[in-house]
């Protein structure tokens, strides 16, 4: 009796111990803070000497309380070893408009449901030079205490913020190289894609720019094609990216079939044109159309010996 009864308070213990984790889950998603920027990026063209101001609107979609402050940081994105790597602390002569910024209401905080719109002027030096210039606008934690007040930090999210692209008119160099750029020709499955690696080697930022069409093997009418809304990427002074125009499954993608894949690649006045025929095979064709040549073999193989025991 004692041993059922132990079991049964085991049991209960678990089922209460479960129900306290699910309500803490809750909880604590419930007390999640989700934020949201836009817009999530500025293009300016700009003259040494000029001031440029702009806005931007942090909106709390949580239940907390956030505080928060403004600040201006160095920005500079690349591929590193295959990853794409982004970087808010490596000073350049590419990065010096993160002095520049000044903000209006540069701390406060964001009751939830709410939003507030972050205003700024980029004061631009007479002397500044021509090419250039990135910096991220960062809503970070404010040095407010705001678990004393029942709110929450940001640095328990994320920092976020829009990113500034400004050219500095003067001495302009525009100068890339599109480093690799292939189709694989032959896939079990979709998608069927093209890739390219380009680099950035002039002094202001560049839009690489990424098109494809994908043809059926005996026809010259596509049936698919970015070229009304074609992809691109922003390149930075000095950096190396990787892009892949890909076609899934999902938006139409065939799963088996030979295509013709024409893909191109532009980046400042370098431009590459690819072509190739593109194999999608999945395995179990390639495993019964294996099937049948053994079978096929070994049929040839009875027939030959069975002809040469007539003969004999």
């Amino acid at each position: 009796m004692n041993k059922h009864l132990s079991k049964i308070v085991i049991v209960l213990g678990i089922f209460v111990s479960g129900l306290v984790g699910i309500f803490h889950t809750e909880d604590a998603v419930a007390s999640q803070v989700y934020l949201n920027v836009t817009p999530v990026s500025f293009h300016y063209t700009l003259d040494p000497g000029d001031s440029q101001s702009g806005n931007f609107l942090v909106s709390n979609k949580g239940d907390k309380t956030i505080y928060y402050e403004a600040k201006a940081a160095p920005y500079y994105a690349t591929e590193e070893d295959g990853n794409m790597k982004v970087f808010y602390d490596q000073k350049s002569s590419h990065t010096e408009i993160a002095d520049w910024v000044t903000f209006e209401n540069q701390s406060g905080q964001i009751e939830p449901g709410s939003s507030t719109e972050i205003k700024f002027t980029i004061n631009v030096p007479s002397d500044a030079h021509g090419g250039g210039q990135y910096a991220a606008l960062i809503v970070s934690n404010s040095s407010e205490n705001p678990r004393e007040t029942g709110g929450i930090s940001i640095s328990e999210v994320a920092n976020i913020g829009p990113v500034v692209y400004a050219k500095i008119n003067g001495d302009i160099v525009t100068k890339g190289e599109i480093i690799s750029h292939d189709i694989q020709g032959f896939r079990f499955e979709p998608p069927i894609s093209a890739t390219s690696i380009v680099k950035n080697e002039g002094n202001v930022h560049a839009e690489a720019i990424y098109t494809m069409r994908v043809y059926p093997l005996f026809s010259d009418e596509s049936i698919y094609s970015n070229e009304e809304r074609p992809a691109s990427i922003t390149v930075l002074p000095g950096a190396t990216r990787y892009y892949s125009v890909t076609w899934t499954a999902d938006k139409g993608a065939p799963s088996i079939g030979v295509y013709k894949v024409k893909s191109e690649v532009q980046m400042f006045d370098q431009f590459s044109t690819l072509e190739k025929i593109v194999i999608i095979c999945p395995m179990w064709v390639m495993i019964a159309v294996g099937a049948f040549i053994v079978a096929l073999i070994f049929w040839i193989i009875i027939r030959v010996k069975s002809r040469k025991a007539e003969i004999a």
